[in-house]
C-alpha cells in the first residue's frame, strides 16, 4: 500500500513537472534546448527500466523525456498561436513521408509481432513507443527551424550549445576512465560491453562517443575559419578536449568517421590543411601504441567483425523474407529473442543492426529504405550544394561545408553501427539539419 501511494505520488509529481517544464519551454525556447544538451552531458546515467527483468531491458534515457516534452510545446504552440505563422520546412516532405511508411509497417507488422508474441500488449505498445520516440526526434528538426527563423543570434546560440556539451561529455569520458575504467561488471548485470581501459564517458559504448566526438570534430573544422573570434577559441577549445577523448576510445569506427570527414574538408578547402592534419594526426597516433594495435587489429577480421559481417547476415536474411514494408519498425527485437538471434552478452543491441540504414530496411522494408536514403540525401545535397556556390557569403558556405562533413561522419559511422537511431545523436542530427542556411539562392527545397 505505502508503495502505490509512492508510485501515485510519482505519478502527480511527474505530470505536473511536465506541465512546468512545458509552460516555461513556451515563454523561454533557450530553457528546453540547455536542459536537452545537458541532459546528453548525463547519458546513460540518467537511464531508466521499463522491463522486469534488468539485463537488456528497454529503457528510456532522460534526453528521452525532455524530447517527449519539447514535442508536446511545440504542437501546443503550432494549434494555439502559430497556426497563421508560416514556416519553410525543406526536409519536411521526405521526413513526413518516411514517418507515414514507418507507421505503415509498424501497422502491418503487427502480424508478425502477434505470430512470435501472440498476443502480447505490452510488446505491441512497447514497439509503437519507439515510432513515437523516433517521431518525437523528428519533432526537434521542425522545433530548431522556429527557433532559428532567419534570427543570427540564436543560430549562435544552437551552435555555442553544442560545442560547451561537447567539452562537458568529453571531461565526463576523462573522469569516467580514471573512476570506472573496467566496464567487466556493468556487462554481466546490465549487458553493457566489458571494455577495459577505454573512454566510454555517459555515453557508455566507445563507439557510440567515438562517432559523436568525430561529427563535433568535423563541425568543428569545417565552422572555425568563418566564426568570430569569441567563437573561434570555444570551437577550438571544443576540437582539443574531444580529439583527446576520442584517440582515448580507441574506437575505429570514430577514427574512420573523423578521418573521412577531415580528408573530404581538407580537400575541399586546402590541402596545405589536410597534409598539416594529417601529420599531426599521425604523430598523435605513434605515440599511442594501442591505436594503431586497434588499427593494424581492423586490417583484419577480428571478433568485432565478425560480429558485424554475422549482424549484417541476419539483416539480408530478415529483408528478404519481409522486403516490401519489412517486419514493422522496432519490431526487431522481439523478432531476434523468437528466432534466439542475440548473444547472451549483446542483449542491449537486439532492436538494431550493425548498420542503421539496413536496420531501417528490415523494419520498413524496401520502401521506407529508400525513403530514408531519399531524406537524408536531401539533408546532405541542400548543405553541400552550398559550398560550391562562390556568390553565397563565405560564412554561409563555410557552414554548408561544416554540416555536410559533420552528416557524412555519421553515415560513415552507421554502416558499421546502429548509430543514425542513436538517441543522443538524433538530437544533433536534427538540430544541425535545421541550421543548414537558407538563402534566396539556395531557397528551393532539396527535396524537389
Amino acid at each position: 500500500m505505502y508503495f502505490d501511494h509512492l508510485l501515485i505520488l510519482g505519478v502527480v509529481l511527474g505530470i505536473i513537472g511536465g506541465v512546468i517544464f512545458v509552460v516555461s519551454t513556451i515563454r523561454f525556447p533557450k530553457l528546453g534546448f540547455i536542459l536537452l544538451f545537458l541532459s546528453i552531458v548525463g547519458g546513460q546515467l540518467a537511464r531508466i527500466s521499463l522491463s522486469t527483468d534488468v539485463r537488456g531491458g528497454s529503457a528510456i534515457v532522460g534526453t528521452d523525456i525532455i524530447i517527449f516534452l519539447l514535442a508536446i510545446s511545440w504542437i501546443w504552440q503550432k494549434i494555439s498561436v502559430g497556426r497563421h505563422e508560416k514556416h519553410t520546412y525543406p526536409l519536411g516532405k521526405p521526413l513526413l513521408i518516411f514517418l507515414s511508411l514507418a507507421l505503415l509497417s509498424f501497422l502491418v507488422g503487427l502480424s508478425t509481432l502477434i505470430q512470435v508474441h501472440s498476443f502480447d500488449l505490452k510488446s505491441i505498445l512497447l514497439s509503437f513507443s519507439y515510432l513515437l520516440r523516433f517521431a518525437a526526434y523528428a519533432v526537434l528538426y521542425f522545433m530548431a527551424k522556429d527557433f532559428l527563423d532567419g534570427s543570427e543570434k540564436n543560430r549562435n546560440f544552437l551552435v555555442n550549445l553544442i560545442f560547451i556539451t561537447s567539452i562537458l561529455v568529453s571531461i565526463g569520458g576523462f573522469i569516467q576512465l580514471i573512476v570506472v575504467p573496467d566496464f567487466t561488471s556493468f556487462a554481466h548485470y546490465y549487458g553493457w560491453d566489458p571494455h577495459i581501459d577505454r573512454l566510454l564517458g555517459t555515453f557508455f559504448d566507445p563507439n557510440f562517443i567515438g562517432t559523436y566526438l568525430a561529427f563535433i570534430m568535423a563541425l568543428g573544422f569545417g565552422l572555425f575559419p568563418a566564426t568570430t573570434k569569441r567563437q573561434k577559441v570555444l570551437i577550438a577549445l571544443a576540437v582539443l578536449f574531444c580529439a583527446v577523448a576520442l584517440l582515448l576510445t580507441f574506437s575505429r569506427t570514430g577514427y574512420l568517421a573523423f578521418l573521412f570527414a577531415f580528408i573530404m574538408i581538407g580537400i575541399l578547402r586546402s590541402p596545405k590543411i589536410l597534409i598539416v592534419g594529417m601529420t599531426i594526426i599521425i604523430l598523435a597516433f605513434i605515440n599511442s601504441p594501442r591505436a594503431v594495435q586497434r588499427i593494424t587489429d581492423g586490417l583484419s577480421v577480428d571478433e568485432t567483425g565478425l560480429k558485424r559481417i554475422y549482424s549484417w547476415d541476419k539483416g539480408i536474411r530478415l529483408v528478404a523474407n519481409f522486403p516490401i514494408l519489412g517486419i514493422g519498425y522496432n519490431n526487431l527485437a522481439p523478432v531476434q529473442d523468437f528466432y534466439a538471434l542475440v548473444d547472451e552478452f549483446d542483449v542491449n543491441n537486439r532492436a538494431g543492426l550493425e548498420n542503421s540504414f539496413l536496420t531501417i530496411l528490415v523494419t520498413t522494408g524496401i520502401l521506407g529504405g529508400l525513403t530514408y536514403l531519399w531524406l537524408w540525401g536531401a539533408t546532405i545535397k541542400s548543405a553541400l550544394q552550398l559550398w560550391f556556390r562562390k556568390k553565397l557569403p563565405y560564412k554561409i558556405r563555410s557552414e554548408g561545408l561544416a554540416i555536410a562533413t559533420a552528416l557524412l561522419s555519421l553515415v560513415i559511422s552507421s554502416l558499421f553501427m546502429n548509430s543514425l537511431l542513436y538517441p543522443f545523436l538524433l538530437v544533433h542530427i536534427w538540430i544541425v539539419s535545421a541550421l543548414i542556411p537558407t538563402t534566396k539562392s539556395s531557397h528551393a527545397s532539396p527535396a524537389n
